[in-house]
C-alpha cells in the first residue's frame, strides 16, 4: 500500500478477491473487479503476493490442520 494512489478501499477489496478465490485469480479479473487499470491491478497484486509469500517463509503450521473437512496430520 506504501507509495500507490489507490484508494484503501480498493485495496481492501482486492485483498478480499485474492483471499476468496480459491483457483487463484488474475491481474485482469482484479481490474474489473475493483476498477482499476490492468496496469495497477497487475502492480497491487505483484506487491499482496510478495507480501503473502514472505508471509509464508515466517510461519509453518504444525500439529493437527484441519482444512475444508480434510484432517492432515504431519
Amino acid at each position: 500500500m506504501h507509495a500507490t494512489k489507490l484508494p484503501l478501499t480498493k485495496w481492501f477489496w482486492a485483498i478480499y478477491w485474492v483471499a476468496t478465490d480459491k483457483g487463484g485469480i488474475s491481474a485482469l479479473r482484479i481490474s474489473k473487479l475493483v476498477g482499476v487499470s490492468w496496469k495497477s491491478a497487475y502492480l497491487l497484486l505483484k506487491k499482496l503476493r510478495t507480501a503473502m509469500g514472505d508471509r509464508d517463509t515466517i510461519y509453518r503450521l504444525s500439529e493437527i490442520v484441519e482444512l475444508d473437512d480434510a484432517l492432515v496430520v504431519r
